[in-house]
């Protein structure tokens, strides 16, 4: 009887443990350097299912010319899932600087 209780509790925390794994968030922008007039691209991407309440920053220096779109990508490699969601914006800058 021990050892099923023993089974049932590590199978609870191995579970807790995938649940609360943790969140990665990382952005990304397509270009570095801007001429006048250019815009790019930045993609802000989570690797964590139920990120969907993402609020972007409010760009008040920039004029938002394509998005919000978004991506998903969802994976089983060698057993191991893999999951991350992107929100992707066109941006321009108001002005030089």
């Amino acid at each position: 009887m021990k050892v099923f209780k023993f089974h049932i509790l590590a199978i609870l925390l191995l579970t807790f443990q995938v649940t609360f794994a943790q969140l990665e968030f990382k952005a990304e922008v397509s270009k570095n350097k801007l001429g006048v007039n250019q815009r790019f691209k930045i993609e802000f991407i989570v690797n964590k299912q139920g990120a969907d309440n993402f609020i972007p920053p409010s760009f008040t220096n920039f004029k938002i010319v394509g998005g919000p779109s978004s991506s998903v990508n969802q994976s089983w490699i060698n057993g191991k899932s893999s999951y991350s969601q992107a929100y992707i914006y066109i941006i321009q800058p108001k002005k030089m600087g």
